[in-house]
């Protein structure tokens, strides 16, 4: 025989709100835990691939430099120091010989100091600038003849795509408040769909 008799909505509530607000918070600890993961993932991952690109710079300038540096031209290895620190993510660029003595330093060239570094804060990357180093070989002997550095910024470097790490961020979250927003409406849909469906039952047994 069929039961027709409904479940009271209002007796049975009460332990599924215990249980939406469990779940609930289950997943906003599981949510936030993923946000502060992924934000310091990407981040890193950002700040690698800047310094690769800063690293790549640096041995561009140290295999251009081997000739000027063996003929001791001075004019030309200051010309490839300046025109590499003119990408707004190097701070200075230097070129010294084998005895450590520099030989060329770009216009902007300042000693390393803490103060030097960017002072906004980013999960995962220093906010220092960052020194590279990379002996120079002579294109002759392939022998040691000095090495150059340059100093990068990581956060100048990976500003661009941090900007739009964060404007990905903001936009998965607007998402994420919609539909919130939706599943709550929906739930009270539901619910009072079940009382008006409880309320006819108990009306047709009453007649």
């Amino acid at each position: 025989m069929k039961n027709k008799q409904v479940k009271n909505p209002v007796r049975t509530s009460q332990w599924q709100r215990l249980l939406r607000l469990v779940f609930a918070a289950f997943c906003f600890v599981l949510l936030t835990w993923m946000a502060f993961n992924t934000s310091f993932q990407g981040h890193q991952m950002l700040y690698q691939q800047s310094y690769q690109y800063a690293k790549s710079l640096t041995e561009q300038l140290a295999l251009t430099a081997a000739e000027p540096l063996e003929q001791s031209n001075k004019p030309r290895l200051g010309h490839l120091a300046n025109q590499l620190s003119t990408d707004s993510s190097i701070q200075s660029a230097a070129i010294y010989d084998a005895h450590g003595t520099a030989v060329a330093l770009s216009e902007a060239f300042s000693p390393y100091q803490r103060e030097f570094g960017v002072t906004q804060a980013t999960p995962g990357v220093s906010k220092l600038s960052q020194p590279i180093v990379i002996p120079i070989t002579s294109l002759q002997s392939n022998k040691p003849i000095g090495f150059a550095r340059v100093n990068y910024l990581p956060q100048v470097a990976i500003d661009d795509s941090h900007r739009y790490f964060h404007e990905v961020g903001r936009q998965v979250l607007l998402m994420l408040l919609i539909t919130c927003v939706f599943t709550w409406q929906l739930g009270r849909g539901l619910k009072r769909w079940q009382l008006k469906r409880y309320f006819r039952k108990k009306a047709k047994q009453l007649k």
